[in-house]
């Protein structure tokens, strides 16, 4: 897993597979839509906080996008990603 910030306050993660992706509180959520859209299914997920998270996966289950923006993720394992409304100051953890 490699983290590189932009100095904007953005990070790229890279990472090797992605093995879950799970909402911590799911009371957390205003919305949470999955549609079909050019051969991926698109997940597309607002919390209370006005946070958002896309994720695209290939038919296969390969996840070939992935971006948040004002939510706190936590990646256990190098593999698992744990999504949760934003505190003051979240930014992305490994365990």
């Amino acid at each position: 897993m490699n983290i590189t910030s932009d100095g904007a306050g953005g990070f790229t993660i890279e990472l090797k597979a992605v093995r879950t992706v799970s909402i911590k509180h799911i009371a957390q959520l205003r919305s949470y839509n999955i549609v079909q859209h050019e051969g991926l299914v698109v997940h597309a997920i607002e919390f209370l906080n006005g946070g958002t998270v896309s994720l695209k996966y290939e038919n296969s289950g390969a996840l070939v996008h992935f971006q948040l923006k004002h939510v706190s993720l936590l990646i256990k394992e190098g593999q698992d990603l744990v999504l949760s409304q934003q505190e003051t100051g979240g930014v992305a953890q490994t365990s």
